[in-house]
């Protein structure tokens, strides 16, 4: 896979799992960011990390369920955990590895939800994507 195809999986995947919240998401970083990664026969590739966030939620415990499934039903296998903020809020989380990306996470408060992905890694020279 070339580093062009890393990108695109990822964009998609990440705006199939937008869609399926029904929110306005806005991107923490505009378009992804690219930074080198290593192939797995040793060669050099480019891989992309993008943030997005949107508000929070009222139920964010079934959201972030509703969004595991939906991962799940595409192949992944998604882990689950909660933690206390120290505003007292607790935040839910959703993560998960494999394709279409090399990492993702899907967190929600009832104050602010957020993903955060990195791409698989695709072969090219990342100074052909440094802005």
């Amino acid at each position: 896979m070339d580093a062009d195809q890393a990108r695109r999986q990822m964009r998609e995947f990440v705006q199939s799992t937008m869609d399926l919240t029904g929110f306005a998401w806005v991107s923490d970083g505009g378009s992804p960011i690219a930074f080198e990664c290593g192939t797995g026969d040793g060669g050099e590739g480019v891989a992309f990390s993008w943030d997005q966030h949107a508000t929070g939620v009222e139920q964010p415990g079934a959201l972030v369920k509703k969004v595991g499934a939906e991962w799940k039903s595409r192949g992944l296998s998604p882990s689950y955990r909660t933690a206390k903020r120290n505003d007292g809020l607790t935040l839910y989380t959703v993560a998960a590895e494999g394709d279409p990306v090399r990492t993702i996470s899907f967190n929600a408060t009832e104050h602010r939800t957020s993903i955060l992905v990195d791409s698989s890694c695709g072969t090219g020279n990342v100074a052909d994507y440094k802005q």
